[in-house]
């Protein structure tokens, strides 16, 4: 990667790390070493499918949304505060950059589907549910899976998924754009650009300095 692209993403990885983390979820393993799919790659926790099947059940999936418990409710948006937590955090703090839509937002906006409509799941779609009681996957490819198959077809009227991705966004970028977090995003920015890769434990241990700063 030229040194441009290396600091687009350990800022767009800082942000989802940020943003994790002061969402109270787990925050694991920030990398911008480069593989065959993704420039980078940041460990945020356990899909919220976890928290669906475990404490709610499949049939969590044919109540409409708004009938969700809170606590699903919020596990939900929290997720696609930190799915947008990278993309936005680029643009947010490099706003030089020019970005496009990555699978990080599309994650997201999926994510709102489920918030706007009432899917109906098939019994092998509950089943896929049930199986993917696992723990959480660094890949974004996986994280995007999962969000799909929470979303499924493309349920809820239009007007009301735009207005939920429009929510996830705002809440996003004021939670980014307000102190501590981008002094915490440029804190672990800076060690990325240093080190590459960064434990789970060290990148707390930075969240935690920048945040009580």
């Amino acid at each position: 990667m030229s040194d441009r692209d290396r600091e687009n993403t350990a800022v767009h990885e800082s942000g989802h790390a940020a943003v994790s983390f002061r969402l109270f979820r787990r925050c694991g393993v920030v990398s911008i070493e480069p593989n065959e799919h993704w420039r980078g790659v940041t460990l945020f926790g356990r899909p919220e499918l976890k928290l669906l099947t475990d404490r709610e059940g499949p049939s969590t999936f044919n109540r409409p949304a708004y009938l969700l418990s809170a606590p699903v409710r919020r596990k939900l948006e929290y997720a696609g505060m930190v799915y947008l937590g990278g993309p936005l955090a680029a643009q947010f703090m490099i706003p030089s950059a020019r970005f496009g839509i990555d699978a990080c937002e599309e994650a997201a906006m999926e994510v709102a589907e489920v918030l706007a409509g009432p899917p109906q799941l098939t019994s092998k779609e509950v089943a896929m549910l049930e199986a993917a009681k696992s723990p959480g996957d660094p890949d974004a490819e996986k994280a995007h899976s999962v969000a799909s198959l929470l979303a499924g077809a493309p349920y809820g009227e239009p007007t009301l998924i735009a207005a939920s991705e429009a929510w996830l966004r705002a809440a996003t970028i004021d939670l980014i754009s307000r102190p501590p977090l981008p002094r915490m995003i440029e804190a672990i920015a800076e060690e990325l650009l240093r080190y590459t890769t960064l434990p789970g434990r060290t990148v707390r241990e930075i969240l935690q300095g920048a945040e009580g700063r």
